[in-house]
């Protein structure tokens, strides 16, 4: 394998291992408190806004949040049968 190829692989799963890690830690605060806007989650895991909704866009995806009433006064639903990947 060249040394870009080996690269770029590495780099992938590097990406997608911490990608999983912040979901996980987005899971988490979920299930401390589930009324936590991603503006809240961002502030408390410091980083984007928009980094936060695209974990919250995956993880809606991927069945294991479901947001439940409105946006400002709503609140999310954890699948804890499909959450936490250890």
């Amino acid at each position: 394998i060249s040394s870009d190829i080996s690269s770029d692989i590495s780099s992938d799963i590097s990406s997608d291992i911490s990608s999983d890690i912040r979901s996980n830690q987005i899971i988490e605060l979920l299930l401390k408190d589930n009324t936590l806007s991603a503006a809240k989650i961002a502030t408390i895991l410091n980083i984007s806004s928009r980094g936060v909704e695209k974990h919250l866009a995956r993880l809606k995806q991927d069945n294991v949040i479901i947001r439940q009433g409105s946006k400002k006064y709503g609140t999310w639903l954890v699948n804890t049968q499909k959450s936490i990947k250890r």
